[in-house]
C-alpha cells in the first residue's frame, strides 16, 4: 500500500523574501469514521458493535481527565499521549504564573513497535 502525495509551492517559511519552491505533500484521501472503526474492530475480534463503541467513547472521555490531572496515558503498543505548553519567559522566578502559558498541545509519541510500521513506507505521487 502506498501514501499519496501532491506536489504544492510554497514560499520558504523561513524567508519568504526568497524564491518559491515546490514542496511534496501528504494527501489524505478520506476521514475514517468512529462507526467504521467500530464495525471494524467487530470484525477483526469476538467484540459486538455496541460493546466496541462503549469502551471507546469511554476512552473519549477518561483520556482527557488523565490528562487534565497531569497523567501521560499509555496505550502500550499504540503509544503515549500527554500535553505540553509552549510559555512566556520571565526573569524572575517569582514573575512566573500561569498568565505565563500561552497554548496548550495536546502530543501523542507513537511507540516504537507504530514507529517501525512505517519504517518502509511507498509514496505516489497524485496529480492535484
Amino acid at each position: 500500500m502506498s501514501v499519496k502525495y501532491s506536489i504544492v509551492e510554497r514560499p520558504d517559511p523561513r524567508d519568504i523574501t526568497q524564491p518559491r519552491k515546490f514542496y511534496p505533500t501528504i494527501k489524505r484521501t478520506e476521514t475514517v469514521t468512529l462507526d467504521s472503526m467500530v464495525d471494524t474492530i467487530s470484525d477483526y475480534s469476538t467484540v459486538n458493535p455496541p460493546d466496541v463503541l462503549a469502551v471507546l467513547e469511554s476512552l473519549i472521555r477518561l483520556v482527557p481527565k488523565q490528562l487534565l490531572q497531569g497523567r501521560g496515558v499509555n496505550f502500550g503498543s499504540l503509544g503515549t499521549f500527554y500535553l505540553s505548553a509552549s510559555s512566556e519567559g520571565s526573569d524572575t522566578e517569582e514573575d512566573v504564573n500561569e498568565s505565563k502559558f500561552k497554548k496548550i498541545y495536546l502530543r501523542f509519541l507513537p511507540s516504537k513497535k507504530l514507529k517501525n510500521k512505517f519504517r518502509d513506507i511507498f509514496f505516489e505521487k497524485i496529480s492535484g
